[in-house]
């Protein structure tokens, strides 16, 4: 994925002296790594959040945040938080 005009959440991982930007892409659900450096963005990965047990899948995300800060023992290296634009019928509030 290319940043473009349906890139919608935007945040950035710091980790030491390394800076990751994650981008949500609401048209076709996915999402963007980049590697931020001096010279400009570096494409690094793409994903999907898709369904499982515990947690629905994620379709046209409007946003994301990110810390790199331990959360506890079940997040020891931080976490990424999306926003989910549909709810699985039969899901609940997964």
């Amino acid at each position: 994925m290319h940043l473009s005009a349906d890139a919608e959440g935007l945040t950035i991982a710091y980790r030491g002296g390394a800076k990751t930007l994650y981008a949500s892409s609401q048209g076709d659900s996915t999402f963007a790594a980049y590697r931020i450096a001096p010279k400009g963005l570096e494409y690094r990965a793409g994903f999907q959040v898709v369904d499982g047990k515990a947690a629905d899948g994620v379709q046209h995300s409007d946003g994301a945040a990110v810390t790199t800060q331990s959360l506890g023992s079940r997040f020891p290296h931080g976490l990424l938080a999306v926003h989910d634009g549909e709810n699985t019928l039969g899901d609940g509030d997964r």
